[in-house]
């Protein structure tokens, strides 16, 4: 398993709980509002258009409403979308702050729930990825260490030195080792493919025997050990 695996789970978890942190908060301020904030009629007045990060216009209601001493506000929404949902001169209800008003919002169904839940549950959904990624490289590392300090030891025959095309990391396409011996916890005949490696070591170990970590207790946990020929900068 690459390292780079870690990383990018770490990216994946942070982002998540960001976006998740900002959905849970949205609807924690819209409750807010809503609950102790006072309502209003408001008017669309303008749409203002922007571009996303994806080159995509979205377009976000610019709201005018009067508070209940007659002071005329305007704000802009918090929350955009393409199509826009709503027109110039569009009548909404707006809920306003009674002590800051303008600090507001437009009444409706996906403002005060549906935008919260979305950013929220994207961003879990990444987070939980980003957690699945980074378990399965620490039990990953487990398992070799484990292996390392208890592995019983086998010399495997040497098959080939394989560049991985399907992988990439930043632009680079690693290699596998792979070996063949008869795996004594089971008697059969059995591949072991290394972990990923930024050097071709076809040279190094034709017709040579590769050695091979393995745990008879369970047949799917193997190392095939390349410490004698690739540095740990080697590793992918």
């Amino acid at each position: 398993m690459p390292k780079v695996v870690r990383s990018i789970g770490s990216i994946f978890l942070l982002v998540g709980l960001l976006f998740a942190g900002v959905g849970a908060w949205n609807f924690w301020h819209s409750s807010q509002l809503s609950a102790n904030g006072q309502q209003a009629q408001g008017q669309v007045v303008e749409i203002e258009r922007r571009r996303n990060n994806d080159g995509k216009f979205i377009y976000r209601p610019v709201v005018e409403f009067r508070d209940n001493s007659g002071v005329r506000y305007e704000f802009v929404s918090k929350h955009g979308s393409n199509p826009a949902a709503f027109s110039r001169g569009e009548r909404v209800k707006v809920i306003y702050d009674p002590w800051d008003p303008s600090d507001a919002m437009i009444d409706s169904f996906s403002t005060r729930f549906l935008f919260p839940l979305v950013i929220a549950s994207f961003g879990s959904l990444f987070a939980a990825i980003g957690g699945w990624l980074i378990y399965l490289r620490i039990t990953h590392t487990r398992i070799i260490a484990s292996l390392k300090q208890l592995g019983v030891p086998l010399q495997a025959s040497f098959q080939q030195c394989e560049r991985d095309y399907r992988t990439k990391i930043n632009g680079r396409s690693p290699y596998h080792v792979f070996a063949q011996a008869t795996h004594p916890a089971t008697g059969k005949i059995t591949s072991f493919k290394s972990p990923p490696i930024w050097i071709n070591l076809t040279s190094t170990l034709e017709n040579k025997e590769v050695p091979v970590l393995i745990d008879p207790s369970n047949p799917k946990h193997c190392h095939v050990d390349l410490s004698q020929s690739v540095s740990e900068d080697e590793f992918a």
